[in-house]
């Protein structure tokens, strides 16, 4: 996560730069999705020198992020899933992780069967918030 969260901020910020230079006006949404130690490379982007070039971050299954809650993420919009069957988002290993309900994101819809590996399944109501929050639609839990 050390090496690959500053590699994640360069890449968001050649990407917010290439779009600026294209013109385009407004500026295409960036969304970064995130899942299980994905979240704590993204946390790990956050930290890195300058503020974070995306609009909206979604955690999901995250095993805890260093620094605090939603609100250190440089980011306008934090969006978390958990569910009670998945372990690694209760653990807390890398810090404070989004299914504290202090966090202070914006909890995505996730059953309470829903494992690890099931915040994508298209038959969950996970996949279609997450495709909400994308898109800068909704994804109000």
């Amino acid at each position: 996560s050390r090496r690959g969260g500053p590699s994640l901020d360069r890449a968001l910020d050649g990407l917010a730069a290439a779009r600026t230079t294209a013109g385009t006006a407004p500026a295409p949404r960036t969304t970064v999705v995130a899942h299980s130690y994905g979240t704590v490379v993204a946390g790990q982007a956050v930290r890195a020198p300058g503020r974070l070039a995306a609009d909206a971050l979604v955690l999901l299954g995250s095993p805890g992020l260093a620094g605090g809650g939603a609100e250190q993420l440089e980011v306008d919009e934090v969006f978390g899933a958990a569910s009670p069957a998945d372990p690694v988002a209760w653990l807390g290993w890398f810090g404070s992780a989004p299914s504290d309900f202090s966090y202070g994101d914006v909890p995505l819809p996730a059953e309470v069967t829903e494992g690890h590996t099931d915040y994508y399944d298209p038959d969950r109501p996970t996949l279609a918030a997450i495709g909400e929050v994308v898109a800068g639609v909704g994804g109000e839990g």
